[in-house]
Order: C-alpha cells, then sequence, then structure tokens
C-alpha cells in the first residue's frame, strides 16, 4: 500500500499560517488597546490636575486672563478625554474584531486537522485490513503446503508413534 498522503496538506498549512497571522494581529490590537487605554487615564488625570490647579488659583485670587486661560486649557484637555476615549473604544473594537478572525482561523484550521486525523484512522485501518489478508492468506498457504507434503509422504509420525507404544508393550 502507498504511505499515506493528506491531499489537503497545503491548505492545512496556509490555514495555520493564516492563524499565526490572525494571533499576531490580535496582539498587535491588544497591545494598541492597552496605550489608548493609558492614554485615556492620562488625560483624564490631567484633566483633574487642572481643575485642582483652576481651584488653587481662584483661592489665591489670580487674574481674570489667568482664569480665563486656564479654563481654556481644561476644555483643551477635556477635549483630549474625549478624543482619547474614542480611541479606545476603536482600539477595543479592532480588538474585537481580531479576536473573532482568529477565533475563524483556529476553527478553519482544527476542521482540516480533525479530517487529516479522521482520513489518518482509515488508512490505518485498511493498512492493518490489507495485512490480515495477506497474513490469512500466507497461513492458507503454509497449510496448503503441509497438506501437500503430508499426503506425498507416509503418516511416519503415527506409524512411530504407534510401534513405539506396541513394541514396548511387546517386548517384555
Amino acid at each position: 500500500m502507498q504511505p499515506f498522503r493528506f491531499r489537503a496538506a497545503g491548505a492545512l498549512d496556509l490555514w495555520r499560517k493564516e492563524e499565526d497571522e490572525a494571533r499576531n494581529v490580535l496582539a498587535r490590537a491588544e497591545a494598541a488597546e492597552r496605550t489608548a487605554a493609558a492614554r485615556l487615564g492620562d488625560a483624564e488625570e490631567a484633566v483633574q490636575a487642572e481643575a485642582a490647579r483652576l481651584d488653587a488659583l481662584q483661592r489665591e485670587g489670580a487674574t481674570a486672563w489667568l482664569m480665563s486661560w486656564h479654563r481654556s486649557w481644561i476644555s483643551k484637555q477635556r477635549l483630549d478625554v474625549q478624543t482619547s476615549r474614542r480611541d479606545r473604544e476603536a482600539a477595543t473594537q479592532v480588538t474585537t474584531h481580531a479576536a473573532v478572525a482568529l477565533r475563524h482561523a483556529h476553527r478553519r484550521r482544527r476542521t482540516l486537522e480533525r479530517l487529516r486525523d479522521r482520513t489518518l484512522r482509515k488508512y490505518d485501518l485498511e493498512v492493518k485490513r490489507q495485512d490480515t489478508i495477506a497474513m490469512n492468506e500466507l497461513a492458507g498457504l503454509r497449510y496448503v503446503a503441509r497438506a501437500a507434503e503430508s499426503q506425498g509422504e507416509p503418516n511416519d509420525h503415527r506409524q512411530h508413534g504407534s510401534r513405539s507404544r506396541s513394541g514396548g508393550n511387546t517386548g517384555r
């Protein structure tokens, strides 16, 4: 019998590469999401720090233009928080899509691997069946050969056994 060869091995290799690439994309997306979350945290902390600084300036009795500048600066900081929040949400969506793509690629690869394993089991069973058939044929040929040998020769084994028994008993 010919050696086992999985015909879809090329597709399986391709799907393994797709899964590896999907895993890399997911890792990059998760890193981008962590970076966006860190930027959002930094932006929120900056707004709180500037609000505390504005409160301190108001208590000290700062000039009107300085207070106005700080309010404008805080408004800009809040816009940065909103931008950072949108960036984080976008990064979260990219991560979600990358995770879905990875699951899909994994499922495709596993499907082909299960098909390969099933095909290999069938092949192994067929090899064992062929081996059994060959062994049965060999055993049959040996039996026929022994039968042919025993028909050509007298039954010496039986005669020797009967002589020794009968010869041993009569000789005494």
